[in-house]
């Protein structure tokens, strides 16, 4: 299976990677591009800059996502049961959502897109703290389910702005710099969480309900940080080139494209790597990390778990843009058995930083990343919504442990085919520059 795979894929890489440099059948939405000389760069206006899009993308995941990581590892302080069925509802919908969020996102913008997804965040937090004092159940997995319809629309957009608007000598570091600014976030939640149940005995195992108080503040700057965001179209990158966005496509095409999509077999090669990215979580989080600590000391763990995060990113993303090795395919050869040896020892970003630095070099065009992007936190999710949904029925931790080490070993094998056998070529020079257009 995995051969007739490989063989199909080595036949279809001038599809994916197409040699087509032509722009004219591309437009900008509703209006012409202007040309802008590469000398004027330094007079772009600073929000426009790429780099600035991506640090505050990143503050606004950093305020969402961020502030959701911190209190989901926490258990919210609820049953565990209702905890899992809840995120286990999360991820289903998050799943089905990506799938066509690709078509919202091109029709809407990143933008809109951002700011309807981090609502369903805030709508969360207000069911765990009804959950505190109520102790109503459904409550809670209904606000599960609509925060994943909400995170399929958010984690489409970020994905399309994280990987189409740096220039192609650094997605690797804006990756790194997006996702240590996100993991920042739930490193800040750990702190806030210690802090306020500092003085709390160890058997009022629940978070305050200062501790969700806080976390909704915080999560309702991020939704009004989403409007400050500048339309693709205004984006001006570092390489003095402009982000061209395609006129909105039709919702029946972008269906069409989205299939197409997935009968990639470099898709289907890497879907057990996809679901990895994720499944481990479930044994962190729930086992693990609430088995364990209290509401004080899981704060406190927290801290140290997100900032190893960080630390993952920045390392593989800065490497991933090492100038020493000039060639994409040796450098994904390489990162890709280092986040193997790294993935051995302990669980950390890398994983989605590779991920996300590998589908930016299959296209360019924002809204063939932003299906890029679908399809991965489909797959990410899918494996998500199936991990929860064992602990939920109470598999023991030992056997989640054995599952995300099965899973690693043969999604790491299926990476490096991908990389050995698709990448044989420099996918830079043969990639579409539909999405592009210089400055001059």
């Amino acid at each position: 299976m995995i051969s007739e795979l490989v063989e199909e894929a080595e036949s279809s890489v001038d599809t994916v990677f197409p040699d087509t440099t032509m722009t004219s059948h591309l437009i900008v939405r509703g209006s012409t591009p202007l040309p802008c000389p590469s000398d004027q760069m330094h007079g772009t206006k600073w929000l426009s800059r790429a780099d600035s899009q991506v640090a505050l993308l990143g503050l606004i995941c950093f305020c969402c996502p961020g502030m959701y990581n911190s209190i989901i590892s926490l258990a919210g302080g609820i049953d565990t049961r209702v905890a899992s069925t809840s995120t286990a509802m999360l991820y289903a919908l998050f799943t089905l959502t990506s799938l066509v969020s690709p078509a919202v996102c091109n029709n809407l913008g990143p933008r809109s897109t951002l700011f309807l997804g981090s609502l369903g965040y805030l709508l969360y937090v207000v069911a765990l703290l009804h959950y505190r004092s109520q102790q109503i159940g459904w409550i809670v997995i209904v606000a599960g389910g609509c925060n994943g319809v909400g995170a399929g629309l958010f984690w489409t957009a970020q994905g399309q702005m994280m990987m189409a608007y740096p220039p192609d000598d650094s997605k690797g570091t804006y990756t790194a710099l997006f996702w240590a600014i996100f993991n920042s976030g739930a490193v800040a939640g750990g702190a806030v969480t210690f802090g306020v149940n500092f003085d709390i005995s160890t058997e009022q195992a629940a978070p305050s309900a200062t501790t969700f108080v806080v976390f909704f503040l915080v999560m309702l700057v991020g939704s009004i940080l989403c409007l400050a965001l500048v339309c693709p179209e205004d984006v001006v990158r570092s390489d003095g080139r402009r982000v061209l966005v395609e006129a909105s496509p039709h919702w029946s095409s972008e269906v069409g494209e989205m299939v197409q999509l997935l009968k990639q077999p470099q898709v289907i090669l890497l879907i057990p790597f996809f679901a990895y990215s994720n499944w481990f979580y479930t044994y962190e989080f729930g086992p693990f990390n609430s088995g364990i600590f209290d509401a004080r000391t899981q704060g406190f763990c927290n801290m140290f778990f997100w900032g190893s995060q960080m630390v993952g990113a920045l390392a593989i993303g800065l490497f991933l843009d090492s100038g020493k090795t000039k060639s994409v395919r040796e450098r994904a050869l390489k990162s890709i058995l280092l986040v193997a040896v790294i993935g051995a020892i302990t669980w950390t970003a890398a994983l989605k930083c590779w991920s996300y630095w590998v589908m930016a070099q299959m296209a360019d065009s924002p809204a063939a990343l932003s299906r890029y992007a679908g399809v991965y936190k489909a797959v990410q999710s899918a494996g998500a919504a199936a991990a929860w949904s064992l602990n939920g029925f109470g598999m023991l931790p030992s056997i989640q442990a054995y599952i995300n080490i099965g899973l690693m070993s043969i999604s790491i094998p299926l990476a490096v085919v991908v990389v050995v056998r698709l990448m044989n070529t420099d996918v830079m020079d043969r990639r579409s520059k539909s999405g592009l257009v210089a400055l001059d």
